[in-house]
């Protein structure tokens, strides 16, 4: 676990001059971009933080109400840079642009493509916004630090960590208080299974439904998003820090910090671990069975050839 809030600011350099992000704040308001938060008018609230954080490409623009009409950092991945390459004078121009913008996952050899995109998006807006680029140290802290929190290895897991983790880790680095809005804690998809909202507040279709989309993820032994996982983990970073969760508002009291993470998927890595084991077992026993039939074979070759002659 976490002893300490996680230094991750330095990970993030500048595009223009490679210093690191030096960047603190308050308080943050970390913006989800689920479809809990519609209807919910926590705009103003949002607003009212020091800083606010966004993730990938969330708008704004239409959904201030709920959402919110400030941007202090935006947070993308590389998956996103073609819609705000596509996008850009609706995400990086106007009142709601951000005063910076942070890429991650941009350095691996298989996202060259996504860095040659962001580093056009880079020259095209360098006069409007800060950019900045996560180094592929910081991606391999974030790892690092997923394995201290839930005992499982995110390379071997199949496991592809969310933006907001990024961003969580990030804000526990710059601000001193934070409020996360419209993100559901890890036990709610099992009461609300069937409930509409939508994964994401600006989602044209109903579909995929948030708690849907969570579960598929969190089964999937292909590659995913651990997104409960990662909420059982943010449940124990909100009671250790200052964090506190908004609509829905999570109940931190059972909350134990000790015990280890009991998800779905940490459940199936168990398992997972114990059939490797057992697996191992059998095969070291065959193995020495193997070894003592040929022992005795060849304590009896000598008889053999002896009757031969």
């Amino acid at each position: 676990m976490v002893a300490q809030r996680p230094s991750v600011r330095h990970f993030y350099r500048s595009m223009k001059d490679f210093q690191p992000l030096d960047k603190s704040c308050s308080s943050c308001a970390i913006v989800s971009s689920s479809g809990q938060l519609l209807g919910k008018g926590a705009g103003k609230e949002i607003d009212n933080a020091s800083c606010v954080l966004r993730m990938n490409t969330a708008p704004v623009t239409g959904f201030e109400e709920d959402v919110g009409a400030r941007t202090t950092l935006r947070i993308l991945c590389f998956i996103s840079v073609k819609a705000l390459q596509k996008e850009g004078n609706g995400y990086l121009l106007g009142p709601s642009r951000p005063e910076t913008v942070l890429f991650w996952g941009l350095n691996q050899e298989k996202h060259k493509s996504a860095k040659v995109i962001a580093e056009e998006v880079f020259q095209k807006y360098i006069d409007s916004v800060d950019f900045y680029s996560q180094t592929q140290e910081g991606e391999l802290e974030a790892g690092r630090v997923f394995m201290n929190e839930t005992g499982f290895q995110r390379a071997d897991t199949n496991t592809w960590l969310s933006t907001g983790w990024f961003t969580i880790m990030l804000a526990l680095d710059m601000c001193r208080e934070i409020k996360i809005y419209g993100m559901v804690p890890e036990e709610y998809c099992k009461t609300h299974q069937k409930e509409p909202t939508k994964y994401h507040y600006y989602q044209k279709n109903q579909s995929p439904t948030e708690c849907g989309y969570y579960a598929s993820h969190e089964a999937s032994r292909k590659g995913g998003h651990r997104f409960i996982t990662e909420k059982a983990v943010f449940a124990k970073w909100a009671k250790k820090f200052n964090i506190s969760l908004h609509h829905p508002e999570w109940d931190l009291d059972n909350v134990n910090l000790s015990k280890p993470i009991d998800t779905p998927f940490a459940h199936r890595q168990v398992v997972l671990q114990k059939e490797r084991q057992r697996w191992k077992h059998t095969m070291n026993i065959l193995f020495k069975v193997i070894a003592v039939i040929a022992a005795l074979i060849c304590s009896m070759c000598p008889r053999y050839l002896l009757i031969s002659l």
